[in-house]
């Protein structure tokens, strides 16, 4: 039998949110200019789920940072919810000046959805293990897919601990010298 403890569970996200947002302003006052705020569990949780548990503490997060407009002015904000692709829509609306987007959804999607919204990503990790002539094809195709305008290019979702120097080096290279 499963239990359920959702008043625990909003108890102990209001905890976590703030010392977050304790933590986040603190990284401003030192010099901080933009901050990341990561969702790695939200390809765990369904539309609902992720409505319940995390939009309200990622919309909260965001909020309270904005309020301070001397904190507002020093810095951005990012917000990377991993495997989120069914709530971009929603996460739209939460005020982040960039969204991260994970490599399972496409570019063209995303910018059918958030539009000119500014994105981070969205390259699949797993395209550096490629030969660096296919990682160019896949960096080209990436950028070709959402434009250069508002986009910072990125992996989907960090750097695996086998991936070699010259993989990263050649995706480097290869968004610098991008040809669309």
């Amino acid at each position: 039998m499963v239990v359920f403890h959702e008043t625990e569970a909003h108890q102990l996200l209001t905890i976590l949110t703030n010392v977050i947002i304790d933590y986040l302003i603190l990284q401003v006052k030192a010099g901080a200019q933009l901050l990341q705020v990561f969702e790695s569990s939200a390809e765990f949780l369904n539309e609902y789920l992720f409505d319940t548990f995390c939009m309200p503490y990622l919309r909260r997060i965001v909020s309270r940072l904005n309020e301070d407009r001397r904190i507002k002015s020093q810095h951005s904000m990012i917000l990377f919810a991993k495997g989120s692709h069914y709530s971009l829509e929603k996460q739209k609306s939460l005020g982040y000046d960039v969204m991260g987007i994970d490599w399972t959804i496409s570019p063209k999607t995303v910018r059918q959805i958030l539009g000119d919204q500014v994105v981070q990503g969205n390259l699949d990790p797993c395209a550096l293990y490629s030969s660096p002539d296919r990682i160019k094809d896949h960096v080209e195709e990436m950028i070709k897919g959402f434009g250069t305008r508002n986009l910072v290019v990125n992996l989907g979702h960090g750097i695996y601990p086998d991936m070699s120097e010259e993989a990263v080096e050649s995706f480097i290279n290869a968004v610098h010298n991008v040809k669309l």
